[in-house]
C-alpha cells in the first residue's frame, strides 16, 4: 500500500470535484491538517473516512486504496457486441434462406397452375411428309 499514491489520488479527486481541503474537512467532521497529511502521504484515513470519501468522490474504496481509478474489464461487453452482431447477422442469413425457399416454392406453384391450366388447351399436330391423294 502505498500512502503518497492514495494522498495524490484523494488529492486529485478532492480538485477534480472542486473542494477545498477545508471544505472537505468540513463534510468529514475534522480538521483540515488532517485531510493535508493524508494528500501528503503521511497518514491514511481510517475505515469510516474511506467510506465516506467513496461516497463524497463516487468511487470504491479498492480504488482509495490502489490510488487510482479502477478500469472495467470491457472483454465481456466486447464479447456482448460481437455475439449480438454475430446473432443479428445469422438472423439476416435465415431471413433470406426463408424468402428464397418462399420464392422457389412460389415459382413451382406458378409451373404448376400454368401446365394445369393449359393442359387441355395444347393442340397436338401430326405432320408427316405425304400430302393428301399423292402417293
Amino acid at each position: 500500500m502505498n500512502q503518497e499514491k492514495i494522498g495524490k489520488f484523494i488529492a486529485q479527486l478532492r480538485k477534480e470535484n472542486c473542494i477545498s481541503q477545508e471544505q472537505l474537512a468540513k463534510k468529514l467532521c475534522l480538521t483540515r491538517q488532517a485531510v493535508s497529511k493524508w494528500e501528503q502521504g503521511k497518514t491514511l484515513p481510517d475505515a469510516f473516512n474511506l467510506k465516506k470519501l467513496s461516497e463524497i468522490f463516487s468511487v470504491t474504496i479498492n480504488e482509495l486504496m490502489l490510488g487510482e481509478h479502477i478500469v472495467k474489464d470491457n472483454t465481456l461487453e466486447v464479447n456482448n457486441s460481437s455475439l449480438a452482431i454475430y446473432e443479428d447477422r445469422n438472423k439476416k442469413v435465415s431471413l433470406i434462406k426463408k424468402m428464397f425457399i418462399v420464392i422457389i416454392m412460389l415459382i413451382f406453384l406458378f409451373l404448376v397452375y400454368y401446365f394445369i391450366s393449359s393442359y387441355n388447351s395444347i393442340k397436338v399436330y401430326i405432320i408427316s411428309g405425304q400430302k393428301d391423294g399423292i402417293v
